[in-house]
């Protein structure tokens, strides 16, 4: 049988190492497994804790942390107040990371797990909708 090719990224499809199911699926949709991961991404694209920065893909699990800013706050005194404890389970270290997204909401948080850069076949599915505050 000859290698079948990604309808996505025209990448072998021989998900070498997977369970034979996951193979058959696979070869059945005409998809390779990093384009199977990233379209299961695109699916919670729309996710309160999804941030897209930079063309890199973030998501924060459950220690999220979400502010309203006052005029009159600083996001620096905000994070300066908030000392969560640090844990190896948490993404990024536990290190606090602020993120703004475009539609005007501040998410403080010290659980950001990173998936990786967003692919060129998924950019244009995957836009950026967020930045990272810099302190």
């Amino acid at each position: 049988m000859s290698d079948l090719i990604c309808k996505i990224d025209g990448k072998i499809i021989g998900a070498h190492g997977y369970a034979e199911s996951h193979r058959e699926r696979l070869e059945s949709v005409g998809i390779c497994p990093e384009c199977d991961r990233w379209i299961e991404l695109w699916q919670s694209r729309n996710n309160e804790n999804v941030a897209r920065i930079g063309g890199q893909h973030y998501m924060f699990g459950d220690h999220l942390r979400e502010y309203v800013i006052n005029a009159k706050d600083s996001l620096k005194a905000i994070v300066d107040g908030w000392a969560p404890k640090k844990r190896a389970s948490l993404g990024m270290g536990g290190n606090k990371v602020v993120i703004r997204f475009n539609d005007g909401r501040h998410v403080i948080t010290n659980d950001l797990w990173h998936q990786g850069a967003i692919p060129e076949s998924f950019k244009n599915v995957l836009p950026d909708n967020a930045e990272m505050v810099r302190l």
